[in-house]
């Protein structure tokens, strides 16, 4: 079993100590105020789009923040294609969780980051926990 396709028990250590206060989904705002601000705007800015737009739209800061820790335009990542196979290492996912964080609100465990996941499924496992951050659109569905 090579190190790339599954984590190493001191990864699954570490991602255990540093994990999302919100359980095993993992991802969402922390409560801290700021971040449950930037996380609310996006999820009114999600429910005002329409159902069939709603991922390209959290991709948008998901990207925006992959592309500046990897370096890259936009353009040049791939949304679909799993995150170490542009050279995600573990500092790059530590600095794209803050990334991200702070871009959405969301909070991503490393170990979701680390696990050979897209911005893509990344982006399709917290448009849920986002969207019912809304109190304005209950029962809305992604």
């Amino acid at each position: 079993m090579s190190s790339t396709s599954s984590p190493t028990p001191a990864l699954l250590l570490l991602a255990a100590l540093v994990s999302s206060p919100l359980g095993p989904a993992g991802c969402g705002p922390t409560g801290d105020d700021d971040d449950a601000g930037v996380a609310t705007a996006l999820a009114r800015s999600l429910v005002e789009t329409p159902p069939a737009e709603r991922l390209g739209r959290l991709l948008q800061p998901f990207s925006a923040a992959a592309a500046r820790v990897f370096g890259l335009s936009q353009d040049q990542l791939d949304p679909a294609l799993p995150l170490r196979d542009h050279g995600l290492d573990s500092l790059m996912a530590a600095e794209l969780q803050a990334e991200i964080h702070a871009a959405s609100g969301v909070e991503l465990s490393l170990l979701e980051l680390l696990s050979g996941r897209s911005l893509q499924s990344l982006a399709e496992r917290a448009l849920p926990a986002l969207l019912r951050l809304n109190p304005s659109s209950p029962g809305q569905n992604p």
